[in-house]
């Protein structure tokens, strides 16, 4: 797998440089509706947030993409530890089941707001190594590490589902 230097600061933006109107949409959570087994629900309550982006506003396939996906919890919107935050970051380069992922280091939430019932603004940072992958499961890699450090900050989280924050 060949090397690709990850450059946090172009993942960053959610509008279209020189045209602040024009949104690009990369970030959204959901609470997933309840599913029930035997009259207990098996579906946890969670805020699930996804961050999918791309350093360009046209994404094709076979670009290079970072994908967060991570747990809240939906009363005090502190970050869960179960299920772990899930960063890829996905070169473009070959297959997509080829990827670097987050497997030393620390993802924490500086901040979370809600802006308005359907929205959350949401500060993070990331400090740590993506090593090479090439399972669904992510192991250490240390024959083939990115280092990674950088801040997000996602001014509009939007819910894509129908379910509202408590």
């Amino acid at each position: 797998m060949a090397r690709v230097a990850v450059r946090p600061d172009a993942y960053t933006w959610n509008t279209v440089p020189g045209n602040a109107e024009r949104e690009v949409h990369s970030a959204s959570w959901v609470i997933l509706k309840p599913m029930l087994l035997g009259g207990v629900n098996i579906t946890p309550d969670d805020v699930f947030v996804t961050l999918s982006s791309r350093h360009t506003i046209s994404p094709t396939a076979g670009q290079p993409e970072l994908r967060v996906e991570f747990s809240l919890d939906p009363v005090t919107l502190d970050l869960k530890a179960d299920p772990a935050v899930d960063l890829r970051y996905f070169p473009g380069q070959g297959e997509e089941s080829n990827y670097y992922a987050l497997t030393h280091g620390r993802f924490q939430i500086e901040s979370v707001t809600r802006a308005d019932e359907d929205t959350l603004s949401i500060v993070a940072t990331v400090d740590g190594e993506l090593s090479a992958q090439q399972t669904e499961e992510p192991v250490h890699n240390p024959a083939d590490v990115l280092p990674l450090k950088a801040r997000f900050d996602l001014r509009q989280v939007s819910n894509r589902g129908s379910i509202p924050l408590p």
